[in-house]
């Protein structure tokens, strides 16, 4: 959501949030983005991406499930992002993840068994605070597909894999990473992390 304030010339402090690391090995979820400040203003960090056994997390923007049967994405906080994407065939062998969500747009769902996609990453959103310029910040990290992996949103989000390392979002656009052996797509997180 836009907001307007009003600032004298003073220091002031800003908190930029960490972005959430990468589930561990085997069957665990991403963790959940840090929340950033500034100017009496909060973002909420991005939710983690689901895993086999766990949905995506709420956060800023949700995080997208892993191929779990009947897996939803997280939700996001109303007013900051967008939802994660879901797995859109429960219950099979070889299903593909969905992607994170993204200040401009929700993550897409994993498609079918092994000849579908893994979901993209939501869209980013532009603004020129630090540039001047228009700059996507914030999108979706990819799904990782058993067919084919989801892409980052905006190409600042990392690209799902598959059995290979997911690709990272872009550094200090707050973009989510891309998924890896059927994990889920990161969510953006609010704020800029690296």
């Amino acid at each position: 959501t836009s907001t307007s304030v009003s600032a004298t010339a003073q220091t002031y402090t800003i908190v930029v949030g960490d972005g959430g690391a990468g589930g561990a090995a085997g069957d665990n979820s991403g963790t959940d983005g840090s929340d950033s400040s500034a100017l009496g203003v909060s973002a909420t960090g991005g939710g983690g991406g689901g895993s086999n056994s766990y949905n995506g997390r709420d956060g800023g923007s949700g995080g997208g499930t892993g191929h779990k049967s009947s897996g939803t994405g997280g939700s996001a906080e109303s007013g900051e992002g967008n939802d994660g994407g879901d797995c859109t065939f429960p219950g099979g062998p070889d299903q593909n993840a969905g992607g994170g969500g993204g200040k401009g747009g929700a993550g897409s769902n994993g498609t079918s068994a092994s000849g579908g996609t893994g979901g993209n990453g939501g869209a980013g959103a532009t603004n020129d605070y630090r540039t001047g310029s228009g700059v996507y910040y914030a999108a979706g990290g990819g799904g990782a597909g058993w067919g084919v992996p989801g892409t980052g949103g905006s190409s600042i989000g990392g690209d799902g894999t598959y059995n290979t390392t997911p690709g990272n979002g872009v550094a200090n656009t707050g973009s989510g990473g891309g998924g890896g052996n059927e994990t889920a797509g990161g969510s953006s997180i609010a704020g800029g992390n690296a």
